[in-house]
């Protein structure tokens, strides 16, 4: 089994919009999702299964990777499981739901888009290293289960994977 566990995008912080759930992903959100979604998928991570807690920047980002794996001449894209335990995020219990599904079906790649700090406890549980740092909005991290129990972390993709020209000061101007 194969997991990527996934910050979603970055979202809005919209004083009118009073449900942290409503919270929609930037244009800056978006086009990150878009390049991190290309660039997993051109490193060869397949997704069997892909889950997104039930608030907005979590489900657009869930379709954003979605829509990146679907195959040419496909009619449909990876259905996204909407899975509630993703949000907030309490580590413990996302962590007992991947055991399970990887104790039953110990083949399946899974990739888990969720927020922080959950998500990033998750990989800190799974691969257990406490000193890794928070995914910031559009990692990833890679993992893989000998299919015993034990994970190991494959690699963390940050924008510098995927956006290796953009400078801090590119990235402070552009739209958010």
């Amino acid at each position: 089994m194969q997991l990527l566990v996934i910050r979603h995008g970055k979202s809005k912080h919209d004083e009118s919009i009073v449900n942290d759930a409503e919270r929609p992903l930037t244009k800056k959100g978006i086009k990150r999702q878009e390049l991190v979604s290309r660039y997993v998928k051109e490193q060869g991570f397949a997704i069997d299964s892909l889950w997104a807690s039930g608030a907005e920047r979590s489900i657009q980002t869930a379709k954003i990777i979605a829509s990146t794996y679907r195959e040419k001449g496909a009619a449909e894209e990876i259905p996204i499981t909407i899975v509630p335990e993703l949000y907030p995020g309490d580590a413990n219990d996302i962590v007992q739901i991947i055991e399970a599904v990887c104790h039953d079906t110990p083949e399946i790649n899974i990739a888990i888009v969720g927020h922080n700090p959950g998500i990033s406890d998750v990989v800190r549980a799974l691969a257990g290293d406490e000193s890794l740092p928070d995914l910031a909005t559009s990692d990833a991290a890679w993992l893989e289960s000998d299919g015993a129990g034990r994970w190991k972390l494959v690699r963390i993709i940050t924008k510098t994977d995927y956006q290796p020209a953009a400078s801090e000061d590119e990235d402070k101007n552009e739209e958010m």
